[in-house]
């Protein structure tokens, strides 16, 4: 799972949606789907025969969220990157 704490999360979205549309209550049923993301990605896994073999060189992205978002708004990004061949690390900010 993307999120380790959806009701973190929640508390988080509602902050950021808050502030960026003038917001004084924003509903749990608008931001749920967001509680529920889940990433094709693994850990501990074994890279590629191209990447292993030293063939290809591994590119990695370091990709700073911006427009009082969070990391979470751009995982589709991500997986675009990664499905190129980058290690895309996203920090939250």
């Amino acid at each position: 799972m993307w999120y380790r704490d959806a009701s973190r999360m929640m508390r988080a979205y509602k902050r950021v949606f808050g502030q960026m549309f003038n917001l004084s209550y924003v509903p749990d049923f608008i931001l749920r789907a967001y509680a529920n993301i889940v990433l094709p990605a693994y850990m501990d896994g074994e890279l590629c025969e191209r990447f292993a073999s030293g063939r290809e060189a591994i590119r990695p992205i370091i990709f700073s969220h911006g427009l009082s978002g969070e990391k979470e708004f751009y995982t589709a990004i991500y997986l675009a990157m990664a499905a190129h061949g980058y290690v895309v690390v996203a920090i939250n900010h």
